[in-house]
């Protein structure tokens, strides 16, 4: 479900990283983000756990974008995601 759910929302993770792209043509790396998905599907405590880009504004885009994410209410209460994002130049 929230793999199908972050595919939807692919252009806009995408334009996070090609908005830094412009700037750093050669910019690659992974973005690790954890966050709880509570019982209505609203995105709660999101929080980047791991960034091996080089500086950029490519987190905190992300980190904004998920926490305005509704999901599908989950069955049985909140779940937790952690979810790795990777991007390379003409990917």
């Amino acid at each position: 479900m929230v793999a199908k759910y972050v595919a939807s929302q692919l252009p806009k993770v995408t334009a996070c990283y090609e908005s830094s792209l412009k700037i750093t043509p050669t910019l690659e790396g992974k973005v690790v983000i954890h966050w709880t998905i509570d019982a209505d599907g609203a995105a709660r405590t999101v929080a980047v756990v791991s960034n091996s880009m080089p500086p950029s504004s490519v987190p905190e885009c992300l980190q904004a974008l998920i926490e305005a994410w509704q999901f599908p209410k989950p069955a049985g209460g909140s779940v937790e995601v952690t979810f790795p994002f990777d991007f390379r130049p003409g990917d």
